[in-house]
């Protein structure tokens, strides 16, 4: 797992993958961004949901940190060969 993220919680449960975890601010050192994702596999699409405390997310704009997540977590999802999100 990447220094820079921490799983606090992942569960999977009617299809949908729910994700809490913490992801280190780029632009203040000493934050860490609260983010909350839920994502699950329909077709070849992945649908994501998300939520960040960090001002872009607020502002509505992408943030960096809901995608550091997502690839963080399926990356792991992979190495464990967990199926669902990476297949």
């Amino acid at each position: 797992m990447a220094k820079d993220v921490v799983v606090t919680e992942a569960f999977h449960s009617r299809g949908m993958w729910l994700v809490r975890g913490l992801v280190k601010s780029r632009s203040q050192p000493d934050k860490w961004h609260s983010v909350v994702v839920r994502m699950a596999r329909r077709g070849n699409s992945l649908i994501i949901e998300a939520k960040c405390d960090c001002e872009a997310f607020k502002y509505g704009l992408a943030c960096w940190h809901v995608i550091h997540l997502v690839n963080v977590f399926r990356r792991s999802l992979k190495s464990s060969h967990v199926k669902g999100l990476n297949s």
